[in-house]
């Protein structure tokens, strides 16, 4: 076994973790595997959503609102 160190965490952070692994009966590495493949899947589901899921605008909607922000850059003061 060899020893990994995790830099900024905090008294109270670590020592929910703790509590955590004793209350799923894992040691700590395992509960961290079971928490980072955990996260990577709702990740992964939310962008899928995200990029997949239904259109909020049509495609005309996009196309004139992008137009329209086009006008407003080319506008004196909206950059410098």
């Amino acid at each position: 076994m060899t020893l990994k160190t995790i830099k900024n965490v905090d008294e109270e952070t670590w020592y929910r973790f703790k509590t955590l692994a004793v209350k799923n009966k894992l040691v700590m590495g395992k509960l961290l595997e079971k928490m980072i493949i955990s996260y990577e899947s709702e990740s992964n589901k939310f962008w899928k959503e995200v990029l997949e899921g239904d259109k909020i605008l049509s495609d005309k909607e996009a196309k004139d609102l992008s137009e329209d922000l086009e006008k407003l850059r080319k506008e004196h003061g909206f950059r410098l």
